[in-house]
């Protein structure tokens, strides 16, 4: 077996979110291009919204007790084409939440980034904000424009994908809001929202278990199959068995290669313990570690397994645990994988595996 020359340990977060369910209007999903009517505007380049200056009337989404129509456009400095979108709850109702969205199949990896724009006004007790979501969960925090006038803009804001547990095929993007007795009135226009993918490549095979639990090894006991249907950023998973009284039951997936000194690894995914037949959930400490060995190893037979420290899974409204981490490599690197462990201190235990990433990011260039 390889040494493992250095190791770097994962951290597992704590990420609440809230997502607006429910769909009471679909609108067809047809292409169309932003283009200019009374008021003009530029194309945004790789926009991932369709009909995002609300020119057709296709692509949207309603959520919520809302009423929801194409308004003229009345004012250049807030619209981008010869119409907005307007959405209406009438006063004398209950308090409730409304949302306004669209569903958009794309990549989405651990480190990219989404950026969003676009242009609201609104009579509302609170705020509309935008919001990004993923896996039934939004990707980091709801996104509010700055005054502008008599309009609010939010003006190419940054959304990173820095949770593995948000990684996936497809992102729900769009405006929500909540109202009072009094009702809401609200307009929008000028939506964007494009995606920029991580530096660097992913050097691992089978990172999202589809199909198949292939490239995957198992050691101290643990055993592993695929779970077709559990999975989080796809429709499998890896399901781990964990012996009782194992620390450290393991699956491993490594690969060699040449890597120059400064490479940086970045590393992630999600965990899941997950119930018994008698429906008690896994007590395991759970980790992601990254493991490499240097080119210039003088001694491939040692392994440094006692130099791992796995770190325990914070508790976390959400069932699936995010791990994280990432490691420059001083020198170059001829080999490198991921460690995903289950430790058991009495009884056994099962897990899932899922949304793993372990990407190699190139040293930077000299000016």
């Amino acid at each position: 077996m390889r040494s493992l020359r250095y190791s770097a340990t994962a951290s597992l977060g704590l990420f609440a979110s809230l997502l607006l369910a429910g769909c009471n209007a679909i609108f067809g999903l047809d292409a169309v291009e932003q283009r200019d009517g009374n008021c003009s505007s530029d194309v945004v380049k790789d926009n991932l919204l369709v009909n995002a200056s609300f020119e057709e009337n296709s692509a949207w989404t309603t959520a919520g007790e809302v009423e929801f129509d194409y308004a003229p456009a009345e004012d250049c400095s807030f619209a981008c084409g010869s119409q907005v979108g307007h959405l209406a709850v009438k006063a004398g109702g209950a308090i409730g939440s409304i949302g306004l969205s669209q569903e958009v199949d794309h990549p989405i990896e651990l480190g990219g980034k989404f950026t969003l724009s676009a242009r609201y006004r609104y009579t509302a007790p609170t705020p509309p904000y935008f919001a990004l979501n993923i896996n039934g969960f939004t990707l980091g925090t709801r996104v509010k424009g700055t005054k502008d006038g008599q309009h609010f803009v939010i003006n190419n804001v940054e959304v990173p994908v820095n949770d593995a547990r948000r990684t996936g095929d497809r992102v729900q993007a769009g405006l929500f809001a909540d109202y009072d007795a009094k009702g809401l009135d609200a307009s929008v226009d000028c939506l964007a929202l494009t995606y920029t993918p991580p530096p660097g490549l992913q050097v691992l095979q089978n990172i999202r278990f589809d199909t198949t639990a292939s490239d995957w090894g198992t050691y101290n006991g643990a055993t592993l199959k695929w779970d077709e249907q559990g999975g989080l950023c796809g429709s499998g998973a890896g399901h781990v068995a964990v012996p009782a009284n194992e620390a450290n039951a393991e699956i491993r997936s490594a690969v060699e290669g040449k890597w120059p000194a400064k490479t940086k690894f970045s590393f992630g995914g999600a965990l899941k313990p997950i119930k018994d037949i008698n429906g008690v959930l896994a007590s395991l400490k759970l980790s992601m570690t990254l493991f490499i060995e240097y080119e210039d190893d003088k001694n491939p037979g040692t392994e440094e397994i006692a130099s791992l420290a796995p770190a325990l899974a914070e508790l976390s409204d959400e069932d699936w645990k995010r791990v994280s981490g990432e490691f420059t490599a001083d020198r170059p690197v001829a080999y490198v994988g991921l460690l995903i462990g289950g430790g058991s201190k009495g009884a056994p235990g099962d897990f899932l595996a899922d949304c793993v990433s372990l990407r190699a990011i190139p040293p930077p260039t000299s000016p």
